[in-house]
C-alpha cells in the first residue's frame, strides 16, 4: 500500500522517489483520463455563447387605429396554480440535473475514490495520466475536480 504522500507525480506517472514507476489501481488511470476529457467538455461548451430563440411573432399584435373594448379580471387562484406548477417543475428539472449528475458520478466512482483517499493499492499495468486541468492526481483536490465535471467551478487559467 503506497501513501500518496509519498509518491511524486511526473511525465504523466506516478513514481516513487527513487523513481520507480508505481501503476495505480484498476481503472483509476483510465477514469482519470475520461474524466479529464469529459472537464474539457464541459468547459467549451460552457464558455459558448448562449443559445438564442428564433425570431417568432408570438405577441405580435397589429397596430390598428380602431380601438378595442378589453376587460381584464383577477385570477389569484390561477395565478396561484400557475406559480405551483412552474415550481413542480422547477423540481422536476432539479430531479434530472441530480439524476444526470449521479451517473457521471458513478462512470468515474474509481478515480473519483482515488483522488479522495490518502492511500492506494498498487495495481498492475501503468498507464500514462494525461490531466492538465485537473493537475496531479496526488495532491488534486476530489470536490473541485467533482464541481469541473458537473460544471460548477469554471477552469482557471
Amino acid at each position: 500500500m503506497y501513501k500518496k504522500s509519498e509518491l511524486k507525480f511526473d511525465s504523466g506517472y506516478v513514481l516513487t522517489m527513487d523513481d520507480e514507476v508505481v501503476a495505480l489501481p484498476p481503472k483509476v488511470a483510465e477514469q482519470l483520463n475520461e474524466m479529464e476529457t469529459e472537464i474539457q467538455k464541459v468547459a467549451y461548451l460552457k464558455a459558448q455563447p448562449k443559445a438564442q430563440p428564433m425570431p417568432s411573432l408570438d405577441g405580435f399584435e397589429r397596430e390598428s387605429i380602431v380601438k378595442h373594448v378589453h376587460i381584464d379580471t383577477e385570477t389569484k387562484y390561477l395565478d396561484r396554480e400557475v406559480r405551483r406548477c412552474e415550481n413542480v417543475l422547477d423540481d422536476i428539472r432539479k430531479l434530472a440535473m441530480a439524476e444526470e449528475a449521479n451517473e457521471k458520478l458513478a462512470k468515474y466512482d474509481e478515480a473519483i475514490r482515488f483522488l479522495s483517499e490518502d492511500k492506494f493499492v498498487e495495481g498492475t499495468e501503468a498507464v500514462m495520466i494525461d490531466t492538465p486541468t485537473i493537475g496531479d492526481p496526488l495532491t488534486a483536490d476530489a470536490g473541485k475536480v467533482i464541481d469541473l465535471l458537473l460544471g460548477k467551478e469554471t477552469i482557471k487559467e
